[in-house]
């Protein structure tokens, strides 16, 4: 998307908001930032998979509420979620909804503000900035960079890169993509 691209976003508030390539590229450059510095101060064992439950008792135990009352949950764990595909497809949809709910707390952290129930609660738009920021902080905290590429460098494709980090295939080639370290798929 060149500078000039507008993405128009649903009416909030009766306010018709639009956004450049450039703001949304600053969004995503921050919530990248914000994860690595998360990840620095608090994701003490670096072993991988990440775990959002781990990073959120050492950032804020009080955020576990939050994720609960959006329908996600910040305190998630393997246990209980079975072998099944089914119980996987949670556990990642779980471990991710958590890193998007610490990534908006966290934006709202260094903001200096109070969380806004409406970042923790409630459908927004996969344009609005806040979901840009959330996913991008997601898929930042979830796969760390040095990790992740050391990990493609290995020869390993999304499905391998997904079982090692416990996210879907989408969001390892989207990573895969962001750091242009893509293998083509045949």
């Amino acid at each position: 998307m060149s500078k000039e691209q507008v993405v128009h976003l649903p009416r909030e508030g009766g306010v018709r908001v639009s956004q450049d390539a450039t703001e949304v590229g600053e969004i995503r450059r921050r919530a990248r930032a914000d994860a690595d510095r998360v990840l620095s101060e608090h994701w003490r064992s670096g072993t991988l998979p990440v775990d959002p439950r781990a990073i959120v008792a050492a950032v804020d135990a009080r955020l576990a509420g939050v994720g609960e009352r959006a329908g996600g949950s910040l305190a998630t764990s393997s246990a209980g979620a079975g072998s099944s595909s089914r119980g996987r497809r949670s556990l990642v949809r779980s471990r991710f909804e958590s890193a998007r709910l610490l990534g908006l707390r966290t934006r709202d952290r260094v903001a200096g503000s109070e969380p806004r129930p409406s970042s923790a609660t409630g459908w927004r738009h996969r344009t609005h900035p806040d979901e840009i920021y959330a996913n991008e902080f997601a898929v930042a905290l979830l796969l760390p960079h040095t990790d992740f590429v050391a990990a493609r460098s290995d020869g390993l494709d999304d499905l391998g890169l997904a079982k090692r980090f416990q996210v879907s295939p989408t969001i390892a080639r989207w990573r895969a993509l962001q750091l242009d370290c893509a293998v083509a798929v045949p």
